[in-house]
């Protein structure tokens, strides 16, 4: 089932292929149209976007625990293998039916710091209003520490 929306309408179709590698490969957006969705008949929610620009990207449409229809990007197509797009969308279904949020989780992933950003905006600002000798620990963390360990992210 494919979206698909001319400039400047509302109105959509909703296309079903069964999609495969080659397909994937070699589909383009019909030029009157900004883009089109191309659901999987085999894998129900799983889709690929089309775009005008030439960009693909894989999508799960599922239910969260509200029932409301979420959608989660999975991938570029011309970076993620259709298998392995497909075998993520099958994690996030699972997440969505045993109650987790899976865009929530993302979001709260990436928000994680890495050590340099931690050391910059939580540590040194802290230290410095109570530690006379926190010069020293800047020094230290700045030649020493974050040149081996401050691209790792803080929970690691």
């Amino acid at each position: 089932m494919a979206h698909r929306r001319k400039a400047g309408s509302n109105t959509t179709e909703m296309p079903t292929i069964r999609l495969s590698p080659g397909f994937v490969r070699r589909v383009i957006c019909p030029s009157e149209f900004k883009k089109i969705d191309y659901f999987d008949t085999t894998m129900r929610g799983f889709m690929l976007e089309v775009r005008a620009s030439g960009g693909k990207t894989y999508y799960q449409r599922y239910s969260d625990e509200g029932g409301r229809e979420r959608q989660f990007k999975i991938g570029a197509a011309d970076v993620l293998p259709l298998r392995q797009a497909k075998r993520k969308a099958l994690q996030i279904k699972a997440q969505a039916i045993l109650g987790s949020d899976p865009p929530r989780e993302r979001q709260e992933r990436r928000s994680i710091p890495t050590l340099s950003a931690f050391v910059a905006q939580r540590y040194l600002p802290f230290v410095r209003t109570y530690k006379r000798s926190w010069q020293t620990d800047e020094i230290v963390l700045r030649v020493h520490v974050l040149p081996r360990l401050g691209h790792f992210f803080w929970t690691k």
